[in-house]
């Protein structure tokens, strides 16, 4: 951030006048005013004018991740900490330390821990990098104690030694949780109901039997279980929940209330309860319960999306479409591109101009009629020529946003297809946002990794990958074999022709190995030693021999087998160690196909 002294406003002399226009400072400075007043959203819209004004300014990108990460929106913080995490940034660690806290605040403490430890060594790259402050590897390594300790406490939890009927319990609500993830209800509820007779207590197994029961709607079944539960757990939320829904699918009223009073006189805090308590009630119609469990959930944490969302559903619902309009627009200033809050904020301005109140919906999949639109709109777009889709590109970004957040949209590889045609370097940056997301599916991350891949196949990249962070790289692009140095040609041409004789199998086997071998040899050694092809050659064949159980038994003697190549058997033992080490080192994924550089 600047130091340059502010000019003075009061002055009446000519050419005084600040220009905002192209000042980034003033931007700066004014968001740090409002963030020490407590206005993080008003900070955050400076901070994007400012990025308006500079948009490569990785210094801007790092004060709105900072800014994001105060009020707890990692994943939004993610997106301008994406464009500097490859190898050639000299902003690298500072992105990776505040991607660490953004890995943290999502309770991936793996991925946190291992990207601290990342942001703290030097990378090998021959670019200049900026350090880390002393306060921020100060707080790295505090940061890494405490994820430690998470993990040490996680895998202490899991070493302990627990009867073996509350294993088997676990197992038997994770089972049962899959299929009923899967849609196979009536297979969940047919396991549930196995298991209920050798744990007739569970309140656990009887809730998600119930649940199960409604979703294949045998409502009267649901009933008789709510009707077993134990007296003293009548109390819980998730039990009133399933049995408000399911009395009020049998339109027993009274036995609904009776529920729905335990709902709300229950005084929980956990968040998982009060989401629970706040779809069952906008399910039930019952929008003022529901605004209240909402507006418990906004206070808990008012800059969480999700919340705001429920707030503003709940508020829709109440009758009071100006608040709900103001929540969706917090949505909007948080991330411009929440497609879903920007259709639900239509609707909101809709209401308000001719006071007809629609149904929206609670959660985030996209509404049938929009779906259909947004479809019409993808085929136009397709049919558009560069410069129309230019003058579209907010509409594409939305999309792609739609795409990275919504599994039920399907045209995401479309989106991005067309975002790369007017803009490479966001589409690179969505690609390396795509890989760090532990929440992206795996075809939308190999979508990603391909088209990283095709823009900087020479880069190191960070991927999520197993709970944690890894570094990758695509490798060098595969030279034709016009392009092999003459000794890498020479080993090639001896393993293919004695090779083939056998059979293709097995000269293609060979020819695999010969190609490892180049990659990883020809760029530091164009030219081998005397008599080195000739090893190689020899020690190719005699693997490819043994792994396939064509070797002739006298051939399994490597000094008959060495001398019969033309070598000796010292050479061929030397050979065939480097051999299995590349491809040790290419099963662990270190070498090529955009696997693990670590």
């Amino acid at each position: 951030m600047s130091d340059t002294k502010k000019p003075n406003r009061t002055s009446k002399r000519a050419g005084k006048v600040i220009s905002l226009v192209n000042n980034v400072d003033l931007f700066l400075d004014k968001a740090d005013e409002m963030t020490l007043m407590g206005d993080h959203l008003g900070a955050l819209r400076m901070l994007r004018r400012a990025a308006k004004i500079d948009p490569g300014s990785d210094e801007v990108r790092l004060v709105i991740a900072d800014s994001l990460l105060d009020i707890n929106c990692c994943v939004e913080a993610m997106d301008y900490l994406a464009p500097m995490l490859h190898s050639t940034c000299k902003n690298v660690k500072r992105a990776v330390f505040r991607l660490a806290h953004c890995m943290y605040g999502r309770m991936q403490y793996k991925a946190a821990r291992d990207l601290f430890k990342l942001a703290l060594f030097e990378p090998e790259t021959e670019a200049e990098i900026e350090p880390l402050t002393m306060d921020e590897y100060a707080n790295a390594y505090e940061s890494i104690d405490i994820c430690e300790n998470y993990l040490r406490e996680d895998a202490e939890r899991e070493r302990a030694l627990r009867d073996a009927d509350e294993v088997e319990l676990d197992r038997c609500l994770d089972k049962a949780g899959k299929l009923s993830e899967e849609g196979r209800f009536d297979e969940a509820a047919r396991f549930i109901e196995d298991a209920i007779v050798r744990f007739p207590r569970s309140v656990e197994l009887k809730t998600d039997l119930m649940l199960d029961y409604y979703c294949q709607k045998e409502f009267e079944k649901g009933r008789e279980v709510y009707e077993t539960v134990p007296y003293e757990s009548k109390t819980d939320i998730s039990v009133n929940c399933c049995g408000a829904m399911i009395f009020h699918s049998l339109g027993l009223k009274t036995d609904e209330d009776a529920c729905v009073k335990q709902i709300c006189e229950s005084e929980s805090n956990e968040i998982g309860e009060l989401v629970r308590a706040f779809t069952v009630m906008t399910e039930l119609e019952r929008f003022e319960e529901a605004f209240r469990f909402a507006k418990q959930l906004y206070d808990i944490d008012p800059y969480n999306r999700h919340f705001i969302h429920f707030y503003a559903h709940a508020a829709y619902d109440c009758g009071r479409a100006p608040l709900a309009k103001r929540c969706y627009e917090r949505c909007l200033i948080i991330e411009p591109n929440d497609s879903v809050a920007a259709y639900y904020k239509q609707i909101c301005d809709l209401t308000i101009m001719d006071g007809e109140r629609r149904r929206i919906q609670i959660d985030y999949s996209v509404p049938p009629t929009e779906f259909t639109r947004r479809i019409n709109r993808t085929e136009e777009l397709v049919r558009m020529t560069e410069d129309e889709r230019k003058e579209n590109i907010g509409e594409i970004l939305m999309l792609t946003n739609w795409a990275m957040n919504d599994r039920n949209c399907v045209f995401g590889d479309l989106y991005m297809l067309l975002l790369s045609q007017i803009d490479e370097k966001l589409s690179e940056s969505i690609s390396r946002r795509l890989l760090i997301e532990p929440d992206c599916s795996e075809n939308m991350r190999k979508l990603a990794a391909v088209r990283l891949g095709s823009l900087c196949s020479e880069e190191k990249f960070l991927i999520f990958r197993d709970g944690g962070i890894s570094i990758a790289s695509f490798g060098p692009r595969v030279p034709e074999f016009g392009e092999w140095p003459e000794c890498y040609k020479k080993i090639f041409k001896a393993v293919h022709d004695e090779l083939e004789t056998r059979s293709p199998k097995l000269a293609a086997m060979g020819a695999e190995l010969c190609t490892l071998y180049m990659l990883n040899s020809s760029i530091e050694r164009p030219r081998l030693p005397y008599g080195q092809a000739e090893a190689m050659a020899a020690a190719i064949i005699y693997y490819v021999y043994n792994e396939s159980n064509l070797i002739d038994d006298e051939d399994r003697d490597k000094f008959a087998f060495a001398a019969a190549h033309g070598i000796t058997a010292r050479r061929l033992d030397n050979a065939l160690e480097r051999l299995k080490k590349l491809i040790e080192q290419a099963a662990l994924g270190k070498t090529v196909d955009g696997s693990d550089d670590e």
